[in-house]
Formats: structure tokens, sequence, C-alpha cells
């Protein structure tokens, strides 16, 4: 009889210790959760953040004075990231022009562009003087700002959830009502 109090006095002093052991392990697994899920939380903040800034141009009713302004926000965003080395954030942009003219559509087609090819036929309306005689108020640089866009795709990132990439077309205001 004295071995089995004896038995069961170290089955229960076992018993105990597994207990106690299982409830280190659980608090241990939740302590280092905390930071995990702070962590996951600050960078789904980040990306929010991020995507934000460029959110504002989906939509429909740009002028080309915001696609200027895009093209900058993106060209200061991809140095920035090159710089660092966070190839993860950099994004491409993609701009459709419908309307006939001299610098921008010199075809009369549809001419897409991608944001370097964009940014350099800026520059060159830019440095345009008025050559033309007949319309010395036009210049293709302030024609380009009053041109209406929408935006129409944005990707993501299937992995980060970041904008990759934008793509605006031209709305053509001669067929609307």
């Amino acid at each position: 009889m004295e071995n089995a109090a004896k038995a069961l006095t170290m089955a229960g002093g076992i018993l105990i210790s597994i207990m106690i052991i299982s409830a280190a392990v659980l608090m241990y697994n939740q302590i280092t959760k905390v930071p995990n899920e702070q962590e996951n939380n600050k960078r789904i903040e980040q990306i929010a953040e991020f995507n934000n800034q460029f959110e504002t141009y989906n939509r429909k009713g740009l002028y080309g004075s915001d696609i200027i302004s895009i093209i900058n926000k993106i060209q200061n965003n991809n140095k920035k990231y090159t710089d660092l080395g966070e190839d993860a954030y950099i994004m491409e942009l993609e701009v459709v022009l419908t309307v006939i003219d001299e610098v921008f559509c010199p075809l009369g087609r549809k001419t897409s562009y991608t944001l370097q090819t964009l940014n350099a036929k800026i520059e060159e309306a830019k440095s345009i003087q008025n050559e033309d005689p007949s319309n010395p108020y036009y210049h293709p640089y302030t024609d380009f700002k009053r041109k209406m866009f929408k935006c129409t795709n944005v990707d993501y990132d299937k992995y980060t959830g970041i904008i990759r990439k934008m793509r605006f077309e031209q709305i053509d205001l001669s067929q609307q009502s």
C-alpha cells in the first residue's frame, strides 16, 4: 500500500511537471507571436501608405498636369528605391495618347508611351517655341496639360500587394456628347 501511494505521488508530480512545461511552451509561443504580428501589421500599413499615394490617380477625369505629377512621383519613387536597392517598390507607367499632335502623336494614331519615353516627349514639348504663326498661342506642353485622361488599369504585385504598373488613356472629348 505504501508503494502504491508513492507511485501515485510520483505520477502526480510527473503530470504536474508536464503541465508546467506545456504552459511554458504555450507562453513562449504566444510571446514570440506578438512581435511577428506587429511586424506584419507594420508591413501592411507601409504597403497601404505606399499604394495610397498612387491610388489617388486611379480615377477618370485626370488632366495632363496630373499625369505630369504622377510621372514625377514615380520617377522620384524609382530613384529612391533604386538607390536603396529595393526592386520591389519600382513602378512602371504607361500612357496612351490618341489626339493628333506634332510632338506626342505625329502619325495621328494611338501612341503608347512608357515613363521614360513620355518624360522625354514632355521635355521636348517644353523646349519647343511657338513656331506656328497661324496659331501663336499653341504650345504642345500646355496642350498636353489640358488633355483629359482616365486610369484604365492598375497592376499589383501578386506577392507583396504593391502597385507595380499604372496605365492611363487619353479621353477623346470629341466623341462624348
